[in-house]
């Protein structure tokens, strides 16, 4: 059964909605982060003209009761896990909400989530193209919102900051673990048709790095190797240090043996 939730006009009507509904709910002075404060107050508002499920309903195609199915099922109601308090008060966001425009904090925090998701190779998962559908706006809108500086920044700093820390997990393995090189050299010499030049493939082995394998071990693992235990228990119950092993003797910790 597909994934309601993941649709486009699910997405749409979900951030136009809640965002409506903490606009008014800031109106009446509510603390938004408590649901218990105000949920009591929610079937008076979205009944006046603040809030207008209809409205939203044709908008994106839907019923009425499309809507309030949808509002019972995910608990579109309880805005205190949904809310940046600070952002929903600011003029900016207040502006667009009077707009109809999905755009807010709401929108930025999932752009970082999508942004920072990446391939099997260290490149990002999705396209501006593809962050856009997911978003529920279309590409043209995407591009527009790249002009506001704090749309960018929460594209480029998601996106860039896990393609890095990717290009850094892959170089910390191999300088932990060593590698296997191939070096091309070039071989002058002579022989009976006079001087000759050729390729030769010399292929090197780079042992693994002690202190690579240790930092790893200390930030895969923190709470069994972290900074503040510098000792481990093995499996005869021996307190070591890990600076103390040698290579081999961590190759086997790691390994499990």
């Amino acid at each position: 059964m597909a994934d309601i939730t993941r649709t486009a006009k699910y997405r749409k009507a979900y951030s136009e909605y809640r965002t409506l509904l903490a606009k008014a709910l800031k109106d009446e002075g509510v603390n938004l982060k408590d649901y218990e404060s105000y949920y009591e107050l929610i079937p008076e508002i979205t009944r006046s003209k603040k809030l207008s499920k209809s409205c939203i309903a044709k908008k994106y195609g839907l019923t009425p009761q499309r809507i309030q199915n949808w509002i019972q099922r995910h608990n579109w109601n309880d805005l205190s896990d949904y809310i940046d308090v600070p952002g929903i008060l600011n003029s900016t966001v207040e502006k667009q909400v009077k707009n109809n425009s999905p755009y807010g904090p709401d929108m930025l925090g999932k752009l970082r989530v999508y942004a920072s998701q990446l391939n099997t190779i260290g490149q990002a998962k999705y396209t501006k193209k593809d962050l856009a559908e997911l978003l529920g706006i279309s590409e043209a809108t995407f591009h527009k919102y790249m002009k506001r500086p704090e749309f960018k920044d929460a594209y480029e700093e998601s996106k860039f900051g896990a393609e890095r820390k990717w290009k850094y997990e892959r170089a910390l393995d191999k300088k932990a673990f060593g590698e296997e090189i191939t070096e091309v050299h070039s071989e002058d010499g002579h022989n009976h048709n006079g001087r000759y030049s050729k390729n030769k493939e010399i292929t090197k082995i780079i042992p693994g790095d002690t202190k690579a394998i240790i930092f790893g071990l200390e930030n895969i693992a923190p709470d069994k190797y972290g900074k503040d235990r510098k000792e481990t228990i093995i499996n005869n119950h021996v307190s070591i240090n890990l600076a103390d092993l040698t290579d081999a003797e961590l190759e086997k910790l790691i390994n499990g043996k």
